[in-house]
Order: structure tokens, then sequence, then C-alpha cells
């Protein structure tokens, strides 16, 4: 890297993005602040809100499959923590639920920005066979 060329860290901008992708926005504001985040101004919240639904829009025709991929990586994770003792039925019930949500949550944000970024183009990739 060049003397003049900084490296900029994205990872705030990122995370804030990440923050307006993940929960209900009403509760964005006071959620920035929360992590340390000076929450901008009216104008600032109102772009911020937008670009997050322009974002949710790109990853939404993915929901659907997402959530599926998510609940199962969420009972494979979940039986390998509570095992599979029917007594922990309920228990183990309650916690797919929860980890499949915040995986299938986390996943849709992830893609939505990756799409929003141009890292990830919409259209099917070809699997190749190795052979």
């Amino acid at each position: 890297m060049a003397e003049s060329e900084e490296a900029v860290d994205l990872r705030p901008l990122v995370r804030r993005r990440i923050i307006w992708d993940v929960f209900p926005h009403a509760d964005v504001p006071e959620l920035l602040k929360e992590l340390g985040f000076v929450p901008g101004t009216e104008e600032g919240l109102a772009l911020e809100h937008h670009e997050a639904d322009v974002r949710c829009n790109l990853g939404y025709p993915y929901f659907e499959m997402i959530s599926a991929y998510a609940n199962l990586a969420a009972d494979i994770m979940v039986t390998t923590i509570v095992g599979t003792d029917p007594d922990n039925a309920e228990i183990r019930a309650r916690f797919i639920d929860q980890e499949s949500r915040m995986i299938g949550t986390a996943c849709c944000s992830i893609v939505s920005n990756l799409l929003a970024t141009g890292f990830l183009k919409q259209g099917a990739i070809p699997v190749q066979v190795p052979g």
C-alpha cells in the first residue's frame, strides 16, 4: 500500500448496517447508543433506514431457503449441546427455534450485504463435480 493510501477499517460501518438489518428499525437508534455508536441525525437515521430496506429487499428472495438451512443448522447445533433426551424435548424445541431465528436473521443480513456491495451476484452458480 502506498504511503498516501491508508487502510480504512470498515467494521464499524458494517456493524452499523447489520444492526439495521437484524433488529426492528424502531429500536435501532437506542441500540446504536447501547452499542457505543452515535445514532446520527434524524435525516441520517432516515437514510440508514432506507438503505437497510434496500439491502433487505435484495436478500428477501433467499429468505425461505436461508430459513430452511438455518433450521437444519440449529437442529444440529442444539442436538450436540442438549442431546436428544425426551425429558429435554420442550427445552430443545425452544432452543432450536431461538437458534434458527438467530442464524437465519444473521445469514439474511450477510447475504443482503454481500449482494448490496457486489461481492455476491444473484443467479445460479453452476456446481462442478470433480471428475
